[in-house]
């Protein structure tokens, strides 16, 4: 009885050091219709990582879906904002698209979140047909843009100790594999 607990108590203490690897943030939205052909994506981001505040985000906007892209006033003890700008590095989404940018000022804690920064912007588009994979429709709002990429400030470090107790479990199953062969042989 006492190696089902311990053996219990160990594979429980494997899955609980294995699952924060898998901690990202989030990066939420909203549309609200301006009129005139104009909107404004409302961004919340939370923050899910595990001990690693984040310090800035930046949200890249295609070239040629875009216009006239303006970050809106920043909330109240929030640092700087930059005006949407031509995106020329080759690492980026393409040459030529529009990126905006907002900095917290101060770093959001893990588990907590901040909202308020907006975005307003002309949409150039007069249909959805050929960006079906980009653009869809939802309920009274014209659309939403899936695939805003989010780009972390750091990647969250792999925990070591997950590593070695997966690399202790296989072991641990050898042994016991091995003593029971050996139990069977005698």
């Amino acid at each position: 009885m006492k190696r089902i607990i311990l053996a219990i108590v160990f594979l429980a203490t494997c899955l609980g050091a294995s699952g924060t690897a898998l901690a990202t943030p989030s990066l939420s939205w909203t549309v609200a219709d301006l009129g005139s052909g104009n909107w404004q994506y409302n961004y919340t981001i939370t923050n899910d990582l595990i001990g690693q505040a984040i310090d800035s985000f930046s949200v890249d906007f295609a070239y040629g879906l875009y216009d006239a892209l303006q970050v809106d006033p920043l909330p109240a003890g929030w640092g700087s904002s930059y005006a949407a700008s031509p995106w020329s590095d080759s690492a980026g989404p393409q040459n030529g698209a529009f990126y905006g940018f907002a900095d917290p000022g101060q770093a959001i804690a893990p588990g907590s979140s901040q909202s308020g920064v907006a975005v307003s912007f002309a949409w150039l588009l007069s249909d959805f047909g050929p960006l079906a994979d980009e653009v869809t429709t939802s309920g009274d709002q014209a659309f939403t843009y899936t695939t805003v990429p989010f780009n972390e400030p750091s990647t969250a470090p792999v925990p070591e100790p997950g590593t070695f107790l997966l690399l202790g479990v296989g072991l641990a199953g050898l042994t016991g594999y091995r003593r029971i062969v050996q139990r069977r042989q005698n």
